[in-house]
């Protein structure tokens, strides 16, 4: 009996606290003519390109010899793509090292493949091959675009929501404009994707509500 009236308790406190919160939304809005809700959707979509960011660097007591290391490496590392993916140079830098009589060549590269799935296994035999960091992967959708109407669908939709709690408590308002501030790839774990390969896309949007 002593559990009971604890958790009717509790429960009475949570509702009086929900029903203040809900209290102090509407007298923000209750003196004003316009209401600006937020709203947000994510979609999960399958990621379909990978492009890792990677960097070789070579050292060699002349510049010719360490660039020819490092264009050896690259070779390597196109012989392990083949016709899966595609190499771009980022960066080169061509340097004398503090050592005398010693230079370093760095070279940054990207590598997009459409064979998401060997990821891992690419990356580890390019670092056997020579590869001195894998600076990250991002995983991308090629077509975005259905993902993102869905997002926006869903992102009005929750300020719709929002909406319908100020109408709750008696707060009448109707639409005026739907204000899109674009669909983009989040980022919330380095462009990484999860358990399942997918990746999230996310729109936001700032709807207009006024009184009436």
């Amino acid at each position: 009996m002593k559990k009971l009236t604890i958790r009717a308790g509790v429960l009475i406190l949570a509702c009086m606290l929900s029903l203040g919160a809900m209290t102090s939304v509407f007298a923000a809005y209750e003196d004003t003519d316009t209401a600006v809700i937020s709203g947000k959707g994510t979609v999960l979509a399958p990621a379909d390109t990978a492009v890792i960011h990677f960097c070789i660097e070579t050292h060699a007591k002349k510049e010719d010899a360490a660039k020819v290391k490092n264009d050896e490496i690259i070779e390597a590392v196109r012989a392990l793509v083949g016709n899966a993916g595609n190499l771009s140079e980022e960066s080169f830098f061509a340097f004398e090292e503090p050592n005398p009589g010693k230079y370093a060549v760095s070279r940054c590269m990207s590598l997009t493949t459409n064979n998401v799935d060997s990821v891992p296994e690419l990356t580890q035999k390019m670092i056997e091959a020579g590869v001195t960091g894998i600076n990250g992967t991002w995983y991308t959708v090629t077509d975005a675009a259905p993902y993102e109407e869905e997002a926006l669908r869903l992102a009005i939709e929750n300020a719709e929501s929002k909406a319908a709690d100020l109408a709750a408590l008696g707060l009448t308002m109707r639409l005026s404009e739907i204000n899109d501030y674009g669909c983009y790839r989040f980022c919330g774990n380095g462009c990484d994707i999860d358990e399942n390969g997918r990746v999230a896309i996310e729109c936001n949007v700032s709807v207009v509500y006024k009184r009436g």
